[in-house]
Parts: structure tokens; sequence; C-alpha cells
């Protein structure tokens, strides 16, 4: 009774602890290096190389055409120009992006420069929701980064409100200091910054940053493949708890306690491995 009370009541620690089963997923499932997508992390050794940050913004358009000129089918700069350039970069930042398409990003608190605005390809939402333990997971799909790439490229974005991360995609990187950039030669580059000091979130693969969430959320889209959790899972676990339970109340007046510690290991070995089995075969979370 207790615990079909938790089950039902469902308190924070026990939220808490199957969100982290969930996780636990896909630290055992298989690792899909992005063929598709690139990040040019623009890192400490970017600054040492260009300066301080925040760059001139002309110096930002040479970076999203040196991209192009390296063979970008598509650039993510995941940047908000909220207020003009102080360095007077703005007027060959626009000549620069109305020639070399580019994708931005904006907040429902921060958002661009109606001057730039006009002028960018397409421009998308960031804004992902933080679950009760600290962690993102999903991905809101409404006007996100990851669904406007999606219909730029004119690829199929699924009828459903968000979608969780796939955080086995491996997406490539090149630092922005690197002097070859040929292998983002027909991918759509992300580029962020991961230099100290830049956002970091906490996700269930460590922490991340904002253009890597997006570029991971892409290439779950790309994929065709999602993780989901069906509402009908839960009314499952709840009758799998209530077998369980009857079950072991008949057993242990006839077995004993430690007697009938063999069924109760056999069947949560059972359990478990079903889990693990629906996740790999399905990619349905259970908890």
């Amino acid at each position: 009774v207790i615990l079909l009370g938790l089950k039902v009541y469902n308190p924070l620690p026990l939220q808490t602890l199957q969100l982290k089963t969930f996780d636990l997923y896909q630290k055992y499932g298989n690792n899909y290096k992005s063929k598709s997508l690139v990040m040019l992390d623009i890192s400490d050794k970017a600054l040492d190389k260009e300066g301080q940050w925040p760059w001139k913004r002309d110096k930002l358009g040479r970076t999203i055409i040196n991209a192009y000129k390296n063979g970008a089918a598509l650039v993510f700069l995941n940047v908000v120009f909220v207020h003009k350039d102080r360095l007077g970069g703005d007027e060959m930042f626009l000549k620069m992006i109305s020639k070399y398409p580019i994708i931005l990003t904006e907040t429902s608190q921060a958002k661009n420069l109606k001057s730039i605005e006009r002028k960018a390809l397409a421009i998308g939402n960031v804004e992902v929701p933080i679950d009760v333990d600290g962690t993102i997971r999903k991905l809101p799909l409404d006007k996100s980064v990851p669904s406007v790439i999606m219909k730029v490229i004119k690829f199929p974005v699924p009828d459903q409100d968000d979608i969780w991360i796939d955080f086995r995609h491996q997406v490539p990187r090149i630092d922005y200091a690197d002097k070859d950039w040929s292998s983002m030669k027909g991918k759509i580059v992300f580029i962020g910054t991961t230099f100290k000091g830049s956002t970091f979130v906490l996700t269930p693969d460590g922490l991340k940053n904002t253009h890597e969430i997006m570029a991971l959320s892409t290439e779950t889209l790309l994929s065709g493949k999602f993780i989901t959790r069906p509402d009908w899972v839960l009314y499952v676990e709840f009758a799998v708890m209530i077998i369980g339970m009857a079950l072991f109340i008949l057993l242990i007046p006839r077995l004993g306690i430690l007697m009938s510690l063999v069924p109760f290991i056999l069947y949560n070995t059972f359990i478990i491995l079903s889990s693990f089995y629906l996740f790999s075969k399905y990619l349905c979370l259970t908890n």
C-alpha cells in the first residue's frame, strides 16, 4: 500500500530517481557519430588568437564566410544580437549575412535587432525546460532551432510537442583556432562558445554548451528514431507492481522470508532486463 501510495503521489525524490533511471539507459546504449553535423567551438584558444569576447561583428561574419568557404552546407550561430555593436561592425556584418545565409537564435526575453533579424535566413529558439533535478532532457519543438533547421532543409519533423534528446549521438568538433576546417564540408555547422565563462547546462551526459544541445537535438531529429514514454507505460508499471506484491504476499507465508528471496531476485532481474530490452529495441522508457 505504501509503495502504491508513493507511486501515485510521486514525490520529488521519486521523480528524481525515475529520471536518473532513464538517464542510465543512455549510458549503456550505442553511440552514434554524426555524419551530417559539426560544431565549431569558440574556445579559450580562439580568444588567445582573436582577442576578448564579444568580438566585433564583422569578425563573426568572417567566421561564417570561412565556414562556407570550407564547404559548410548551412551555418547556425548561437549568438543573440540584442544591441548595436559597440565596436561598429554591424554594417559589414549585415552585408555578410545577406550573402551568406545564417540561422540565428533568440529566447523569449532576448531578441535580435530588427535589422539583423531581417537579414538572417531564419531564427530559432534555444530555450529548453529544466527537470526537477536541474537537468535538461527534452526539447520543445515549436520554433526551436532544430525544428527551424529541419524546415530549412525540408526534413520532416514529428507531429508532437517535444522530443527526448538522445545524448548517445556524438557530433564532431572543430576548434576555431584549428587551421584545418575541411571536415565541415557538406555539413551543418553549429557555432558557439566554449571558453571559460560560457553558458553550460547539465545533461544526462554531463555539462554541455547550448550549441551542443542544439546539435544533439538536430541529430536526434535527423535520425528519425525517438526515445518515448507512452502514456500506457504508467499503467503497465502499476500492473506489474500489483502483480508482484500479490505474488509475494502468497509466497512469503509458504516459503518464508529467506526462501522468498530467490523468486524476489528472479522477479526483479526479469523486470530490469525487460526494461533494458524495451529501450534497446524500441527506445521505450520504463521505470
